[in-house]
């Protein structure tokens, strides 16, 4: 018997099917394909410290905390998490209070809880306070006796506290580059208005304008707002600067978006060959020194030299002396007696993936000499 072991890239939950075909054994006997169905089960309890609560409406006749939780909750069953008796807020317990009053809400695909209970201002009614400082307290926080998650695993402890805070703002968790001319952000909260004159994305003096954005929700309760550019980003992103200018871009309760001090773009755009001007003529920047011997291919960022070897690239018809990165071109070098063989429109293939200094990889590029000098 063989033990066949398959490493996925991404997590997987759900579903799937595994299939398999093209696979030999020591003979060269050809296996026959299969299709192996296969379900991933979440087996991790919810992570109870990235919890969060907080107080809207205080003192009011509409007044409620919300819990949001980090994946979807158990809606049913003994860990239900909207069972009122799980509850205590300032040290008050729900279960004590009037319950004609009270009212829980689960939203955001069951990873939020909406506790409704007025305020002083209404007879039987309780003013929620909500504190400025992230201590612990049962006295001043919310507290939660066991929940389990959509999948019933249970958290560890009898209760958790959980600091409540007063209706703020909401954060940018993340950005990133994910194609040259995108740039997304994952949001803490659902939005429900943005304004792309909110965002100010600089480099230097150089400033980069969004044209338009899309919005999708996950199944947490965030939201994914990915702002589109007209012209592509290029070189290093990280030295970009995000700031929030404007209090447009809000969720379903008002709150804008947090500040954005030292919010880093990650880069998951591998290089590509960028466009030079040749003669007036727009073209891919790959050009040929006959003097030098050498074909320079530009890109949109700087290659990591190590990934770069002599294999990385062919040219068919002579012979190469070495392939080189710096910055952000490759330099090809000619073999000294082959240097008058190469013309325009020559083929260059790539035999070997290549990466950028963030390690996204480039690979398959099909090229040609566009022009020679």
């Amino acid at each position: 018997d063989a033990l066949l072991t398959v490493n996925f890239t991404e997590p997987l939950l759900g579903d799937y099917v595994l299939i398999m075909q093209g696979l030999m054994d020591y003979a060269e006997n050809p296996l026959e394909e299969e299709a192996y169905p296969f379900t991933v089960s979440d087996l991790t309890p919810p992570v109870a410290s990235s919890w969060t609560a907080r107080l809207y409406n205080a003192g009011t006749s509409n007044q409620m905390v919300k819990i949001r939780f980090d994946e979807p909750m158990a809606t049913e069953g003994k860990y239900a998490i909207e069972d009122v008796e799980k509850y205590s807020i300032n040290g008050v317990a729900l279960d004590g209070l009037e319950q004609d009053l009270l009212r829980m809400e689960v939203t955001d695909n069951d990873t939020s809880l909406e506790i409704y209970y007025p305020g002083e201002i209404v007879r039987g009614g309780v003013d929620f306070e909500a504190d400025t400082n992230t201590t612990k307290s049962a006295a001043t926080d919310v507290v939660i006796a066991r929940v389990a998650d959509a999948a019933n695993n249970y958290i560890s402890e009898y209760s958790v506290i959980v600091d409540l805070s007063d209706e703020g703002t909401v954060d940018v968790e993340s950005a990133t580059q994910t194609e040259p001319n995108r740039i997304e952000f994952v949001i803490a909260d659902k939005l429900v208005n943005v304004d792309l004159d909110d965002f100010s994305i600089t480099r230097g003096t150089k400033v980069f304008e969004p044209t338009s954005y899309e919005l999708e929700f996950l199944d947490t309760g965030k939201s994914v707002l990915t702002l589109v550019f007209d012209d592509a980003i290029t070189g290093d992103v990280t030295d970009l600067i995000v700031e929030i200018v404007g209090e447009n871009t809000v969720n379903r309760y008002g709150e804008p978006l947090a500040e954005t001090d030292g919010l880093k773009i990650v880069d998951e755009t591998p290089a590509y060959v960028v466009n030079g001007v040749f003669g007036g003529v727009s073209m891919p920047y790959i050009s040929y020194r006959e003097s030098t011997g050498v074909i320079t291919i530009r890109f949109s960022e700087d290659i990591d030299e190590r990934t770069v070897s002599l294999l990385s690239f062919s040219v068919e018809g002579y012979e190469i002396d070495s392939i080189q990165a710096e910055g952000d071109e490759i330099h090809i070098t000619v073999a000294s007696g082959d240097r008058d063989l190469v013309a325009r429109y020559d083929a260059i293939e790539q035999q070997v993936e290549i990466r950028d200094l963030s390690g996204n990889a480039t690979k398959e590029l099909s090229l040609r000499i566009e022009r020679i000098n």
